[in-house]
């Protein structure tokens, strides 16, 4: 089946910048056949890497309107041939719980694409709700570390809407949690805009009377997760000059209390790793040092995007330390992992770090 959205779009933008494809042809790696089969619609798959190629002749907007493109056209499927429209919703849950292995092994855009499907197909029919819920949040959690947060908080406020008509608080907690992590994503510049979120999800998680287990389970992680995200944001003020070190520590030990009563594997690594930026920037180095082996020290299954903000944090102790070869070994696993499962909202931290490291050693060598 032929593909048309992408080189419709391709075309298009060909013709807007550089006015013929032949210009075109000139300025780029490709010959002129090559162009027309791209824009042609004819090819039956373009891979990322002929994306990537494509990318630098154009501006980052016009890169987004290629991305979303290759996304509707291109991007590849679980299993080819096997429409998700067939999958039950055991299937669907069973592919949302196994999401962040697909991405660690690079398979990121390919769960973006099925799980957008999964909650575009799902939402709106009240016996599926839950596996909608499940394939809408991990659609949106797939946007956020593609750093496209417009996309993700447009799913969210429609998991809430629905929720809402539903009378269903535990969809409505999920995308308000959603909701307010991404609003910090999206506002690292302004913390207090998602700090007022916060304080909105957690009168909404203090007035909700959880009935089932599974609604119980999910009360208890959110408002750890509520204490983990204050903490980040609290750092955020912190390191802008616009918090206090009081507030800071109070939520820390928040956080930690929370951590220590639910008492999950997997929370521990965690719990340490977010430590470790606290005491970094305290200037705590061998505490922070000890945290961050600990983290490193995983016995459960965990998000493969952990080990990245361990390692990206354990550049910022080496750069603390002035210990700037190490930090550039932190750096660059980091990248590495991030360039391969395409976690480009940590591929900015891990570039900004990189920045600071070249002006770092630059200090170090002006002469005086």
């Amino acid at each position: 089946m032929a593909r048309g959205r992408f080189g419709e779009v391709l075309r298009a933008l060909i013709k807007e910048r550089y006015g013929s494809q032949q210009a075109f042809a000139g300025h780029a790696d490709f010959s002129p056949g090559r162009i027309s089969q791209l824009t042609g619609g004819a090819l039956e798959t373009i891979s990322y890497h002929v994306l990537e190629t494509l990318f630098p002749f154009f501006p980052p907007e016009e890169q987004e309107r290629l991305y979303a493109a290759w996304l509707e056209d291109f991007a590849p499927s679980p299993l080819p041939g096997e429409p998700t429209s067939q999958w039950d919703d055991e299937r669907i849950v069973g592919y949302c719980l196994a999401a962040p292995s697909l991405i660690g092994q690079g398979g990121i855009l390919s769960v973006l694409a099925t799980t957008k499907a999964l909650w575009l197909q799902a939402c709106g029919q009240p016996k599926h709700f839950e596996a909608a819920i499940r394939a809408g949040k991990t659609y949106v959690e797939t946007c956020f570390a593609l750093d496209r947060h417009a996309e993700g908080l447009k799913a969210a406020a429609e998991m809430a809407g629905w929720s809402k008509s539903l009378r269903e608080p535990a969809g409505v907690a999920e995308a308000l949690w959603l909701e307010t992590v991404g609003s910090r994503a999206a506002s690292r510049a302004q913390a207090e805009i998602p700090m007022q979120r916060f304080h909105l999800l957690d009168s909404y998680l203090a007035a909700w009377q959880p009935r089932s287990l599974e609604e119980r389970r999910l009360h208890h992680g959110m408002t750890t997760g509520i204490a983990r995200d204050g903490l980040l944001i609290a750092l955020d003020l912190a390191r802008n000059q616009e918090g206090d070190m009081g507030v800071l520590e109070t939520h820390l030990t928040r956080y930690r209390s929370l951590t220590q009563e639910l008492d999950e594997p997997k929370d521990l690594p965690i719990f340490k790793e977010i430590e470790a930026r606290v005491l970094v920037f305290r200037g705590e180095l061998d505490r922070a040092e000890e945290a961050l082996r600990i983290a490193r020290n995983i016995t459960a299954p965990i998000h493969p995007a952990h080990l990245i903000k361990t390692e990206i944090n354990t550049a910022r102790l080496y750069l603390a330390d002035q210990d700037f070869d190490r930090a550039s070994r932190s750096l660059r696993l980091a990248r590495e992992a991030c360039e391969l499962q395409r976690q480009f909202h940590h591929l900015a931290a891990v570039s900004q770090l990189e920045g600071e490291l070249v002006e770092k050693q630059r200090t170090r060598t002006r002469p005086f």
